[in-house]
């Protein structure tokens, strides 16, 4: 019996602690000053430059990596669309002609 008991307390015990857990939190206070922009600024200051050329190249790879994209919508807009005729819906392009069109 004594078992029993103890093993009652520990799951009122863990239930409690549950509940205080999983309540819902207070209301934040949000008193941001501009004193505390420059007490992080002390910290920016030393790695700015390391910041600024992480930022650079962040975005040169960004752009180098939109242009291969790029270059086969250029292919597929100018190149293999501008042999069909749109008058023709049947219109084979001359490089697959003897392959592929009847």
């Amino acid at each position: 019996m004594a078992n029993v008991n103890v093993m009652v307390n520990k799951g009122n015990k863990a239930r409690a602690y549950l509940k205080e857990i999983l309540k819902k939190p207070g209301s934040a206070e949000t008193d941001f000053r501009y004193r505390d922009i420059l007490f992080f600024a002390q910290f920016v200051r030393p790695i700015w430059k390391l910041g600024a050329i992480s930022l650079a190249l962040a975005i040169i790879t960004t752009g180098l990596g939109s242009l291969l994209p790029l270059s086969s919508k250029v292919l597929i807009d100018f190149v293999i669309k501008a042999y069909r005729k749109p008058d023709d819906i049947y219109y084979c392009p001359p490089s697959l002609y003897y392959r592929y069109c009847p």
